[in-house]
């Protein structure tokens, strides 16, 4: 598996990477520390996957399974993803 981090302007943590076991791509966006309620408060805002989807996408709450495309599309959105990632999720290769 791999896993890539960025802290955000605003604080959000933004997960994302490929899962090989399960042949996905995923994303991951964390609430900022000083959002949380206590200690206990997990902070996820959504988890997204091409088919193990967590937490829905706040824009698409029904919505559980994600084409490469729209994976990259909701990366691409935070702008933060280095190039090689960004086509390798194109062109449906790990990295």
């Amino acid at each position: 598996m791999s896993r890539y981090f960025e802290r955000l302007s605003d604080g959000k943590e933004l997960v994302w990477g490929y899962d090989e076991p399960l042949k996905e791509y995923f994303i991951q966006l964390y609430k900022s520390p000083s959002d949380l309620v206590d200690e206990y408060e997990e902070g996820l805002i959504f988890s997204i996957a091409n088919w193990n989807t967590v937490q829905p996408h706040p824009e698409y709450p029904e919505k559980f399974k994600y084409t490469n495309r729209e994976i990259l599309e909701v990366l691409m959105d935070f702008k933060v993803a280095p190039t090689e990632h960004t086509i390798a999720i194109a062109i449906g290769l790990p990295f």
